[in-house]
């Protein structure tokens, strides 16, 4: 055989492939390497060029075919088998792609190109540890490659990991330090991690240059959030959804800011939410993508299917994991969608008490919806909501003949497609239909079921008396802390010589953030040192232990507390609370209802302040708190799982029930469902 250097008119030939390559001629080249084939079919270089080519052109089944021929005559080509990996990338032949990447770095193991593109494989089939190694690889071999720094990043901050994700955009920063993207990201970290004032700062620079860009006016106005300025912040949403009207994640921000504000009614709020669903929920339902045909329960269990961000260290996994342990105990097959990269203790605990889990984190809509379609799933039930991370544009496109909404948003998430909404009867009293999309399902109080955290040791039990210093305290959200709460918390304080106030957040470690909120208070002439501001603790243990610094919690309004107010009742604190007209407002009295304490809900201001006052002087209903509070909430039906379960379960089967008899029974006359 002749090789092309004895070959001129091979040579001729693969010199006018090579040339036609580099000025993008790619089908002058292919005739060129064809007629040189024709000449040399063991033309190794010829073979590659032209897989090149065919891949350029979108032929990927020819390009692979041509470099498998290349490699069968130089088995050490490792660029080759790289190419091989990425045709078989690009054509979804995930497994595939993975082995032929795997040797190429057996062959050579310093391509860095070659562990960046094994880390996105791995990612896309959810190895996200295997990816983050692949990355990390890839970082040790050529550590200015900026596409594995980024990937890194992103895949760090989607399970939670932020200082990580943090100090790479910042190493990023230095090397690109005009990047407005990178800027956008450290900001989004710095807010995540509580520090308010540097995420504002780096904010207010890119709008200086860019200021309608519509990401960074996202993060001020959660900025403004946590600072308890609704008003504000919906202000900055509304002007972002005005430059941008189809960014979900925008409008989700904008419905969960207004919930905060003492100002929203039912009425706007639900206006809103009906534009939501205008804008962004009907064109999905619209794609008509599902055909919901399902079998009888006949020799076959009732499949649920759980969709959820926040199937991890998170407060709805409290309340979802009691349901989740009961349910093993009927006809029913539980899947888990989660929506989060993030792999803890919670997360590995909800996987063992599911039968099926599947992660959808960075999957589309469409592969997510097809997903749950595919495993026939009959009852599809979010716990998002208009929080982080949802999945509602995937709900309206109705990916399960039944859908529920519940747990992780006290109001209506606008998705009108016949989604229901489970709820009881205090919390949404009779006349509070009006205010929501969703048909409601009224479930026997509670409408949740908490788990206490094993972490919960015994109460300290320290009796009061009436020289003691009575310390008030709330562990909330530092959003629901608005103008009205600070004036009413004020109010309480005055009257209660002595008194002191302990607020808790991770916003706390930021000093401006902290003289932000404390200059709120003293115009209202309440003096500094009477209000102490927690960080963040890390551990569950570490928060739970400072409720025995608390006597008396107070809940926030209009938007009350529900993690924390549970936490507060099984660590011996009883919680005061203003119960309003809509659900937002009405959680934390159909808590007090059901554990036995009505006598601590309020229904105006004026009483809210006397109920805190008059507990404050009452030093034995203190300690008679103290010491009953968890045996209360332990035999009441808040943490009753298995009670919860069954009423929880008579209303899934009677959905089911009504959607077979109105969809299906015709269907399948031969049977009796």
């Amino acid at each position: 055989m002749n090789t092309y250097n004895e070959n001129k008119e091979a040579q001729k030939l693969f010199d006018a492939g090579l040339a036609a390559q580099d000025y993008g001629q790619l089908k002058i080249a292919a005739i060129a390497y064809t007629k040189l084939l024709e000449l040399d079919p063991q033309h190794v270089e010829a073979l590659f060029n032209m897989a090149i080519v065919q891949h350029d052109q979108g032929n990927l089944e020819k390009a692979i075919r041509y470099y498998q021929m290349a490699v069968s005559l130089k088995p050490d080509l490792a660029i080759a088998y790289k190419n091989i990996g990425d045709a078989l990338f690009t054509h979804k032949q995930y497994d595939k792609a993975i082995k032929a990447y795997e040797k190429t770095l057996s062959i050579e193991p310093q391509m860095a190109e070659a562990w960046f593109n094994l880390g996105l494989v791995k990612k896309h089939t959810q190895k996200f540890d295997q990816a983050a190694t692949a990355w990390n690889r890839a970082l040790s071999l050529k550590p200015e490659y900026v596409a594995a720094s980024k990937a890194l990043a992103e895949l760090y901050l989607g399970q939670h990991k932020c200082q990580q994700s943090l100090d790479i955009y910042q190493n990023l920063l230095k090397k690109t330090p005009e990047s407005n993207e990178i800027k956008q990201r450290i900001a989004a970290l710095h807010l995540l991690h509580g520090e308010l004032s540097l995420s504002q700062k780096i904010c207010r620079d890119i709008l200086e240059k860019q200021p309608d860009k519509t990401d960074v006016l996202s993060i001020e106005a959660l900025i403004k959030l946590k600072h308890g300025e609704p008003a504000r912040s919906f202000e900055i949403l509304h002007r972002a959804l005005e430059i941008e009207p189809n960014a979900a994640p925008l409008y989700s921000n904008l419905l969960y800011a207004m919930l905060m504000d003492p100002d929203n009614t039912p009425t706007r709020y639900y206006e809103e939410v009906k534009k939501w669903w205008q804008t962004l929920g009907k064109p999905e339902y619209e794609k008509n993508l599902y055909n919901h045909q399902r079998l009888p329960l006949i020799n076959r269990k009732l499949r649920v299917g759980f969709i959820s961000s926040d199937l991890r260290h998170h407060s709805v996994s409290y309340f979802l994991l009691p349901l989740l342990k009961n349910l093993r105990n009927y006809d029913i097959s539980t899947y888990c969608y989660a929506d989060s990269s993030q792999t803890d203790d919670f997360s590995r605990l909800i996987q063992q008490k599911s039968d099926f889990w599947h992660t959808i984190f960075g999957l589309s809509n469409e592969i997510a919806g097809h997903l749950i379609e595919k495993d026939k799933i009959d009852i599809l039930i979010e716990l998002n909501g208009h929080t982080a991370g949802n999945r509602l544009t995937l709900m309206a496109q109705k990916p399960a003949p039944i859908q529920i909404s519940w747990l992780g948003y006290p109001a209506s998430t606008g998705l009108c497609n016949g989604t229901f909404r489970l709820s009881d009867d205090f919390v949404d009293p009779d006349g509070c239909e009006e205010f929501y999309c969703e048909p409601l399902l009224k479930i026997k109080r509670p409408f949740i079921c908490y788990a206490p955290p094993p972490e919960a040791f015994r109460i300290k039990i320290a009796e009061k008396n009436s020289k003691d210093q009575i310390t008030f305290g709330s562990f909330n959200n530092p959003a629901k802390i608005n103008h009205t709460v600070i004036a009413l918390w004020v109010a309480i304080l005055q009257q209660v010589p002595n008194s002191k106030l302990i607020l808790k957040s991770n916003v706390f470690k930021d000093k401006e953030c902290q003289d932000k909120l404390l200059i709120k208070f003293l115009k209202h002439n309440l003096t500094n040192d009477r209000i102490s501001l927690l960080p963040f603790r890390q551990t569950l243990v570490k928060h739970l232990k400072q409720y025995n610094k608390v006597d008396i919690a107070l809940d926030t309004f209009p938007y009350n507390g529900t993690t924390t107010t549970c936490e507060a009742l099984w660590m011996g604190v009883p919680v005061i609370t203003l119960s309003g007209k809509n659900h937002v407002s009405r959680v934390g009295a159909d808590l007090l209802t059901v554990t036995g304490c009505p006598e601590l809900i309020a229904e105006t201001k004026n009483e809210y302040r006397d109920k805190a006052v008059n507990l404050a002087k009452n030093h034995s209903q203190l300690n008679h708190y103290n010491k009953n509070l968890r045996k209360y909430m332990s035999n009441s039906g808040l943490t009753d799982g298995k009670t919860f379960t069954h009423n929880f379960i008579t209303i899934l089967k009677r959905c089911w029930g009504e959607w077979w008899a109105g969809n299906c029974s015709e269907q399948h006359t031969d049977h009796n469902p």
